[in-house]
């Protein structure tokens, strides 16, 4: 069906019309509108412009002959389109008041559309809102429109605008693909086992979490494409998963444990005060343990705070009823001096907190130093801080190190870099002093070829007496650095202590008895008067006397542990020995039920076994703890009684040398918590710790057991929540 263009202006038309324009009567009162007329046209612009000059021509005519009835106006171009708006005034007189007919027609208001059951039932987003039946919420995105005009139409047209898409986008995508299975099966189990082991490796070599953004994405690409284990993730492994495996396991051991004891000690990381919390124990499968129990920080280094930490954390895990030592610096708030006579300490108030009568052990290395440096002090010339001054004048300046260079190859001495020492040191003084006397010409030659060098330095270079104190001092530093390296073992107990420093006071005694100074020294001396000679032997003599006086009096409380030098099992134990610290045991234990008839065939069994191993053990350097380990387990294989020997044994080892494991955990904190690495949380840090073998102690390789552990239901628990992220499993 088709027909023509009409533009009713008597031409006749032969084009085929493709478009119609038609005009509706719109009441200004009222809602209503009708159709009027229409014309046929082949294309809008045109016809728009023929009809605005038919409709003012009209209009003309239609005030000529006073007709009101249609008025039309042409409006303006509006870009490149041209609008027709047309108002119509009707013809009829105005309605008689009373009229319903009329009222009628011109306000019957226009019908409204519903939101109906139908639409709620098509569109699930839908929903009513109160007291507003033509107007509709979407659950999607959260917002309310009308349908009051079109009904469907308005949900359709709803539904296409970008906001309604982008939120239905993002509820179509289903959350579900991102977590992994609630049951984790053989295949998750394997490859979280092998995400801890990449995490275990980057804490035990002590690499940023961030680099196993970069390791992580290697392994997808290279091994397996579902390995997820970067930064984030393998913080939350070694905090939540094999830090808490580590405790529980500590928990597990000490269980077997009869005794422990605690070790403390505190340092500042800017200003943060931390206190690792020590603890050394004795167990027939692995011998001697030491862990880290607590690493926390403090406001302050009182005694009363640092008892409250330590009580703290040995009674999170129920251990103040088997704790029988303490060990710590020997300073007044820790032992309240050497007499230990003192109450405000805290070795006197863990004392009173547990029922046993403590072992207080002092750091046996920090006595050994203190010793050394004490009776340096006495010497005319200031021996380290000559050291100190000549590392500082070389240490950062190139020039300087270049030009003594050159002095050391005009005295055929190979060039060695400068060594500095501290106080806080143990061990430096010894190798410093020994690079400055290997380079001693080229440093004398040096000096006295500047116009400005240092008094202090010069003065001592040019003094023949300074060089024989020199000689001196780096001849006494070697039995010192040689015992405290003999003390800092990692399994060197409070019975190894006092047996060194007993040793160290023997050779010092005989040192002083024959005046022992060197060859070196005594060929320097040869040069001198007489009257300085004796002079210099009277403070070698005073040297000794200080060293000597200073170990019998900070080192008393080892000479107690003397008699315990048995369980050492470096010779056949007697029964005299093992009488001996029976007796010394009982007054530190008096709940402790040894049965002497008892613990005499124990020792002869001990006795027994020794003498066929204690070759065997001295050629392979087997240590204490492992001899005893060892000898245990044959015992209990062969069912040997050994209940009352073993006490004894747990006491002694249990007991520490040194405060050397705690102060490795500063060092190690210092080296893992870098300026770099500013943010991180002392949970963070503490589970780093344990990472790095004070917990755990197990190298890289390590999966496989920690794959068995996991099998259990409460560590599959843990994993599944930290690696899968799946809640309330």
């Amino acid at each position: 069906m088709s027909s023509f263009v009409d533009m009713e202006d008597g031409v006749n038309e032969t084009d085929v019309a493709t478009e119609g324009l038609v005009f509706m009567v719109v009441g200004l009162q009222g809602h209503w509108k009708a159709p009027a007329a229409y014309y046929l046209t082949q294309s809008l612009s045109p016809v728009t412009q023929k009809l605005g000059s038919f409709l003012e021509a009209r209009d003309k005519e239609l005030e000529a002959e006073h007709e009101p009835s249609v008025e039309g106006h042409a409006c303006g171009r509006r870009g490149s389109d041209r609008g027709l708006v047309v108002f119509i005034r009707s013809q009829q007189p105005a309605p008689r008041r009373g009229s319903n007919e009329s009222v009628h027609r011109h306000n019957m208001p226009k019908r409204k559309s519903r939101l109906t059951t139908e639409l709620l039932e098509q569109y699930s987003f839908l929903r009513k809102v109160s007291g507003n039946e033509n107007a509709a919420f979407c659950s999607l995105c959260k917002s309310e429109f009308s349908v009051s005009h079109g009904g469907k139409a308005d949900v359709q047209s709803h539904s296409k605008t970008s906001k309604h898409k982008r939120w239905e986008q993002a509820g179509s995508s289903s959350v579900s693909a991102f977590y992994g299975p609630a049951a984790a099966g053989d295949q998750e189990l394997k490859r979280a086992a092998q995400e801890a082991t990449f995490a275990y490796h980057l804490v035990r070599h002590n690499q940023s979490f961030r680099s196993m953004d970069c390791t992580a994405g290697l392994i997808r690409k290279f091994y397996d494409q579902r390995f997820t284990c970067a930064r984030t993730k393998a913080e939350a492994i070694i905090t939540n998963v094999i830090a808490p495996h580590a405790m529980d396991l500590l928990k597990e051991d000490i269980a077997d444990a009869s005794f422990i004891s605690v070790a403390a000690d505190t340092s500042n990381h800017k200003a943060v005060k931390l206190v690792p919390v020590v603890i050394r124990y004795f167990t027939l499968i692995r011998g001697v343990s030491v862990k880290i129990l607590k690493f926390a920080s403090l406001p302050g280094e009182t005694s009363t705070l640092l008892f409250n930490e330590v009580q703290r954390s040995l009674s999170a895990f129920d251990l103040m009823d088997k704790v029988v030592g303490f060990c710590a610096d020997n300073t007044n708030t820790n032992f309240g001096g050497k007499a230990r006579r003192g109450q405000n300490n805290v070795f006197y108030k863990l004392d009173q907190a547990t029922p046993c009568s403590l072992v207080g052990v002092g750091c046996a290395a920090h006595i050994v130093h203190n010793a050394v440096q004490s009776a340096a002090d006495t010497l005319p010339c200031d021996i380290e801080n000559f050291v100190v001054k000549v590392f500082g004048y070389f240490h950062i300046y190139t020039v300087r190190t270049e030009e003594l260079k050159d002095f050391c190859d005009f005295v055929e001495v190979e060039h060695a870099t400068l060594l500095g020492t501290s106080r806080t040191r143990w061990l430096s003084l010894g190798p410093a002093v020994e690079r400055v006397l290997k380079l001693y010409p080229p440093l004398q030659s040096y000096f006295r070829s500047q116009d400005k060098a240092p008094n202090t330095i010069l003065k001592f270079l040019e003094d023949q007496v300074c060089e024989a104190w020199l000689w001196f001092i780096h001849n006494q530093l070697t039995p010192f650095n040689d015992t405290i390296k003999k003390m800092e073992k990692e399994k060197s107990s409070a019975i190894h202590s006092a047996q060194h420093i007993s040793s160290l006071l023997e050779k010092l005694m005989e040192r002083k008895a024959a005046l022992f100074m060197g060859l070196k020294v005594k060929s320097l001396l040869s040069g001198f008067p007489e009257h300085q000679v004796n002079v210099f032997k009277a403070r070698v003599q005073n040297f000794y006397d200080c060293c000597i006086s200073y170990l019998q009096e900070w080192g008393s409380p080892f000479r107690d542990l003397k008699c315990l030098s048995w369980t050492l099992l470096d010779h056949t134990p007697e029964w005299d020995e093992v009488e001996s610290s029976l007796r010394y045991v009982s007054t530190k234990l008096p709940q402790t039920d040894i049965s002497e008839t008892e613990l005499f065939d124990e020792v002869t069994s001990v006795k027994t076994y020794t003498s066929e191993k204690l070759e065997q053990w001295n050629t392979t350097s087997t240590t204490a703890d492992e001899r005893w380990a060892e000898m245990f387990r044959h015992f209990k294989q062969s069912h040997v009684p050994f209940k009352n020997i073993s006490a004894l044994c747990q006491f002694a080892m249990c007991l520490p040398g040194t405060n050397a494991p705690v102060e490795r955990i500063f060092s190690i904190m210092n080296n893992t918590w870098t300026d770099e690495r500013n943010c991180m949380s002392l949970d963070t840090l503490k589970a780093l710790l344990i990472g790095l073998g004070l917990g755990l102690g197990l190298a890289c390789g390590f999966r496989v057991r920690v794959w068995s552990a996991w099998q259990r239901p409460w560590n599959v628990k843990r994993l599944i929540l930290c690696v899968f992220c799946v809640q309330n499993v």
